[in-house]
């Protein structure tokens, strides 16, 4: 019984382990995602930099729903980072909106 749980304490700490690395990937995606945008905004490709918004809310949609299983330090660092990129895309989104 004591190996049973051995190994499932080891498939946990696996699981959020893998569940951080996701979360941190997703982000380091999103942020790639609003630069191309900006980039694509840059040299007046509008319709480029909207596809981009499109996949940077999703991506941010993704680690929003994931934060609530995360530990406190990790939601703590996550919801920062969250928070950076939310206010970025809120920047992008204006600037895609507005005059040119």
């Amino acid at each position: 019984m004591d190996d049973l749980s051995s190994q499932v304490r080891e498939l946990m700490e696996r699981t959020a382990r893998i569940r951080s690395e996701f979360l941190l990937t997703e982000l380091q995606s999103c942020s790639i995602g609003l630069a191309m945008a900006h980039q694509a905004l840059l040299i007046g490709d509008r319709e480029a930099a909207q596809r981009e918004v499109v996949f940077v809310e999703k991506g941010l949609h993704i680690v929003e729903r994931l934060i609530p299983v995360l530990t406190q330090t990790e939601r703590s660092s996550v919801e920062a980072r969250l928070a950076e990129l939310k206010t970025l895309l809120e920047t992008l989104q204006a600037d895609i909106t507005g005059p040119g």
